[in-house]
């Protein structure tokens, strides 16, 4: 039974200088019809603004609890959190995003259905193009560790905290790798997915994602805009391939899409390897590290590139 002096639902709130967008996510959640939460604004040590207004709503709305600390990264900020959490249900919330007013009310609708509840989402883009929704057609309850990873994967649902309730017992399981800070979200969802006996899909919406579309890459603040390093990048696909290996249940078409999942990683790796390093570098970085069906790929390109040079001649 829930003990009525604690809050339901914990939502964790990294925080780290978006004095622009802040106010709207905290009002967002202030408003939700299911009341009984608590937010863990954690300031990642922001500098224009964004701390002073997380102080003003803890000032004004005892569910907003603040906690200041020097810059360490999203991972640091989610894990401290955690530690700080004392509801029963865990999510989170990036401090440029928002919610829609009965996203909490959807979750605890659910909270006897099963140990996870994930949520449709919309892509509000900053360059007021039309947003982008993605969702499952209806409800879904499932147990099936193959069918989750099939309907994760293939709704769009997967890899993301935001639009995730986890039960506390097993959101506390797992931290946030704080050596990386590409798809830590993700390998950290898929270790609560594995370990849930039933996750429930929802169809509705539950979060509004605001995607920066108007930074190329190399520009700009975001972290989408640097390039990633070619060792962290293949050090997550190797971490993500170990995770969803519990999600296969002897399905050989599960076990094909996350072979396919990590090749596709290590070509992103060596993408990025040519982009930092050139063609020479990049060569002697799938060579020495990654997979042998990589090497393949990269000889192909190049058996094409001279072949056609040669063909110039």
């Amino acid at each position: 039974m829930h003990d009525l002096n604690k809050p339901q639902i914990s939502i964790i709130i990294p925080v780290f200088n978006v004095v622009k967008y802040i106010e709207r996510c905290l009002d967002s959640i202030a408003k939700q019809s299911f009341e009984s939460f608590e937010v863990i604004l954690v300031d990642d040590g922001s500098s224009d603004g964004s701390e002073t207004v997380c102080d003003k709503y803890s000032s004004q709305d005892s569910r907003f609890k603040v906690f200041h600390k020097k810059n360490e990264g999203v991972s640091v900020a989610r894990n401290l959190g955690l530690k700080q959490a004392s509801g029963s249900w865990i999510t989170f919330c990036d401090s440029d995003d928002y919610l829609p007013p009965n996203a909490l009310e959807l979750y605890s609708l659910h909270f006897n259905n099963g140990d996870l509840i994930k949520g449709g989402f919309e892509q509000v883009f900053l360059s007021k193009k039309e947003s982008k929704s993605f969702r499952v057609p209806s409800k879904s309850v499932l147990s099936s560790k193959s069918e989750i990873l099939s309907l994760a994967e293939s709704s769009h649902y997967c890899g993301f905290v935001w639009n995730s309730c986890i039960r506390k017992d097993i959101a506390m399981q797992f931290a946030f790798d704080e050596k990386i800070n590409w798809c830590e979200d993700q390998l950290y969802v898929f270790q609560c997915m594995l370990v849930a006996k039933k996750i429930v899909f929802l169809s509705e919406i539950v979060y509004y994602y605001r995607v920066n579309d108007l930074v190329s890459l190399g520009q700009g603040s975001s972290l989408s805009s640097h390039l990633i390093e070619p060792d962290v990048i293949k050090d997550v696909a190797d971490e993500e391939f170990r995770i969803k290996r519990g999600f296969c249940d002897g399905n050989v078409d599960i076990s094909n899409l996350i072979f396919l999942t990590k090749k596709s990683k290590y070509l992103f790796a060596l993408r990025n390897a040519f982009l930092k390093c050139g063609f020479i570098k990049s060569f002697f970085y799938g060579v020495n590290k990654l997979n042998i069906a990589i090497h393949e790929v990269f000889f192909y390109i190049a058996k094409m590139q001279i072949k056609r040079f040669l063909g110039k001649i």
